[in-house]
């Protein structure tokens, strides 16, 4: 520098001490930063048909622009640092940003099984309808007082009166040893859920910075009865039953 060191500059008052770093007396450091800024704007263009006929369909396009002092999307550990005042205010555009994207799929169900136009006779290939059979049998109903969702005599180890004409008896067994079953994962869902919560509340300012907050909250205003899902293992005696909400 004209007129000597930096250390002379700052000693004659011509620079601040900090001039060139935040803390000066500071060799090195490590330091966790997260200090960019970014903006971005786009276009967004969707396309979607509902799932009817068979066939679903949705698309869609995004132009889109994005402008940063940093390019990526990370926190970034800087060892050896030297903390510094000085920041890059520049904008250039961000790599990590494609500039334009389509993206597109579609669902199409094979006309093949029961209700469709090919091979809709029963056959191997129809095994897995048994899980959509156990999904029209399922529902609350009472049993002999208690509460069930699924019949007992569903259960090939149970057995039982079917409540339902059309349940087949026996329908749920378990495979042979070293080979799998016929039901997949999720094959029905429980009961359903249906809660009303209500909340009532004055807030008074009693200062600066500080409120006085009333609240009356009441869940389950309609106290209405959720159950849980029933019990599920079929060698239970309870195979079926709702035992808790």
């Amino acid at each position: 520098m004209r007129g000597g060191a930096f250390w002379g500059q700052v000693l004659s008052g011509r620079l601040p001490v900090n001039f060139f770093q935040s803390d000066p007396f500071v060799g090195s450091a490590r330091a966790m930063i997260n200090d960019g800024s970014s903006t971005y704007h786009g276009l967004e263009i969707e396309v979607r048909r509902r799932f009817a006929r068979g066939l679903a369909l949705q698309s869609n396009y995004t132009f889109g622009k994005a402008i940063s002092d940093y390019d990526g999307d990370e926190n970034t550990l800087l060892n050896d640092v030297r903390p510094s005042s000085v920041r890059d205010p520049r904008y250039s555009r961000q790599e990590i940003m494609p500039r334009q994207q389509f993206n597109a799929y579609w669902v199409y169900e094979l006309p093949l099984g029961a209700g469709k136009p090919l091979l809709s006779a029963a056959g191997p290939w129809q095994k897995a309808a048994a899980a959509g059979q156990v999904r029209d049998l399922v529902g609350t109903r009472d049993i002999g007082g208690s509460l069930f969702f699924l019949d007992p005599c569903l259960s090939a180890f149970l057995g039982g009166a079917c409540t339902d004409a059309s349940a087949p008896r026996g329908l749920l067994t378990l495979p042979e040893p070293g080979s799998l079953g016929q039901l997949g994962q999720t094959v029905y869902f429980g009961p359903s859920r249906f809660v009303i919560d209500m909340s009532l509340m004055k807030r008074t300012p009693i200062g600066e910075g500080k409120d006085l907050e009333f609240r009356w909250e009441v869940f389950n205003v309609l106290n209405h009865a959720n159950f849980n899902v029933p019990t599920q293992t079929i060698t239970n005696s309870n195979f079926g039953q709702i035992t808790r909400t």
